[in-house]
């Protein structure tokens, strides 16, 4: 189970997030993201919105969108979570270690 936890700055409060089915085609995705972000001379910009579409697309939620991601999640934490979010994917690890946006 990955698990994503979102703060939402208008009500002051932390969501947590949990998506049990990984299919193959998302760690298939989580693989060409990871060679992406070892692309050199990429944008941390776009590398930034592709990480965060990838986690939108592995959570199967309407409330996990870009916004709410990058709105959720502290800014000093941001490449932590969804690197280990990435990293749960790809290699089917279940640690909860940086999914926190709090």
């Amino acid at each position: 189970m990955i698990k994503l936890e979102l703060y939402n700055p208008k009500t002051k409060k932390s969501k947590a997030y949990t998506q049990d089915y990984i299919s193959a085609r998302h760690v298939r995705n989580g693989l060409k993201l990871q060679a992406d972000m070892n692309k050199e001379g990429a944008s941390d910009i776009a590398l930034l919105d592709e990480a965060v579409d990838f986690v939108v697309s592995v959570f199967d939620n309407n409330e996990v969108t870009q916004d709410t991601i990058l709105d959720g999640l502290r800014g000093e934490k941001m490449w932590e979570t969804l690197g280990s979010i990435l990293g749960q994917v790809i290699r089917g690890d279940s640690s909860e270690d940086g999914t926190e946006g709090k």
